[in-house]
């Protein structure tokens, strides 16, 4: 009878959270899957929050 260690069960949890990555959607820019509750659609591109502050934000004088 096999009995799972803890090297065992965090190699089963890191397959379990890198399947459900493969099902999120991918930022257009940093290619990084989406995790936050929402993110935004721009012209056909799919932003996470990090890069429409980073890479699109525009500070006035």
């Amino acid at each position: 009878m096999f009995v799972p260690d803890s090297n065992d069960l965090h190699s089963i949890a890191d397959h379990r959270r890198a399947a459900e990555e493969r099902k999120l959607p991918r930022c257009s820019v940093c290619r990084d899957p989406i995790t936050d509750d929402h993110y935004y659609f721009i012209k056909g591109m799919s932003v996470c929050c990090d890069c429409l502050d980073r890479e699109f934000r525009v500070l006035c004088d």
